[in-house]
């Protein structure tokens, strides 16, 4: 089993892992479309930030605004019509990858309610990076 307990952890292992000849880019690409496809959906349905913590409530009025509009009268947070998570994208560079939202509100949602992390690797995201090596790795070594 992996288990990344750090940056310099995370370097090392990269290190290592293209000495047995694996394709870092690969591992940054599975592990962006997994964070971005499921871990950061999973905080829209569980209204947390990246570190598990409930967003901050809908205020009352924008509460009663939400009822008014028919068939989109759901009190979860972030999903009036749906369009910030529809634009949640992953792309992958070399050993990087981004996660991003292609609506300009976004940036004024994540100052409210966190969708990015600011405080290090969540481990919902570390857990992720860590099975994308060892599948990696595992293909590697048959």
């Amino acid at each position: 089993m992996i288990k990344i307990t750090g940056i310099k952890a995370l370097e090392e292992l990269s290190h290592q892992f293209q000495k047995l000849g694996g394709e870092i880019e690969d591992v940054a690409e599975a592990s962006g479309e997994e964070i971005a496809d499921e871990v950061v959906r999973d905080q829209f349905n569980n209204e947390s930030d990246p570190y598990g913590q409930k967003w901050k409530p809908l205020s009352p009025g924008y509460l009663k605004q939400k009822k008014r509009r028919p068939g989109r009268g759901v009190k979860k947070i972030g999903v009036l019509t749906g369009a910030m998570a529809g634009t949640l994208k992953s792309r992958s560079s070399g050993a990087t990858f981004t996660i991003s939202f292609g609506k300009y509100y976004a940036e004024y949602f994540n100052a409210e309610r966190p969708l990015l992390p600011d405080k290090g690797l969540p481990e919902t995201w570390v857990e992720v990076i860590e099975d994308n090596f060892g599948s990696q790795i595992d293909e590697i070594l048959g």
